[in-house]
């Protein structure tokens, strides 16, 4: 019975080590962000804000200031999961007038994000959209806005959300 430990223990103790060597080894040559067990190794914080720029939806793009603003313009919709984790580093967001949806998850995670400012084009924000954007605390919304989306600011820091008075659609969670 003894052996049997010892000889388990020593097979846990070995994928453990290869575990966190394949880890560190996968990182080492992508060298990017890979979820780890829960956790997340992240590169190093981009803390000057290197301006950025890409699309984020058929229509639709996106610029990073060096001050953090994250604009967002064009038409249409914002593809879920974009900027989810803190992808580009924005503390502060402004879409422009002609999006009309802000993808699931779109910006999911987004720990760094404390305002957020929306245009009269929007009509829906989806489900998890601002979710776990725990120092978000100041949102505009435009008067076009009906739909919220589940959990959509979930863990957020806001201390007073009011919701608009056009949104007829509020799902749970």
């Amino acid at each position: 019975m003894k052996k049997c430990k010892v000889a388990f223990l020593l097979m846990l103790v070995s994928a453990i080590v290869c575990s966190a060597v394949s880890v560190q080894a996968i990182y080492d040559e992508i060298g990017e962000n890979v979820i780890v067990g829960g956790g997340y190794v992240e590169d190093e914080y981009d803390s000057d804000y290197s301006n950025k720029s890409g699309t984020c939806g058929e229509n639709a793009s996106w610029s990073l200031s060096s001050d953090g603003t994250l604009t967002i313009s064009g038409s249409g919709m914002i593809d879920a999961y974009r900027f989810c984790y803190d992808e580009v580093n924005a503390v502060k967001v402004v879409i422009n007038e002609g999006i009309e949806e802000i993808g699931t998850g779109a910006f999911d995670g987004c720990q760094m994000i404390r305002e957020v400012i929306l245009p009269d084009s929007i009509t829906s924000i989806g489900n998890q959209a601002f979710s776990n954007c725990s120092n978000l605390s100041s949102i505009s919304f435009g008067c076009n806005l009906t739909r919220i989306g589940s959990s959509a600011f979930y863990d957020c820091g806001f201390e007073i959300f009011t919701i608009p008075e056009g949104v007829t659609t509020v799902e749970s969670n």
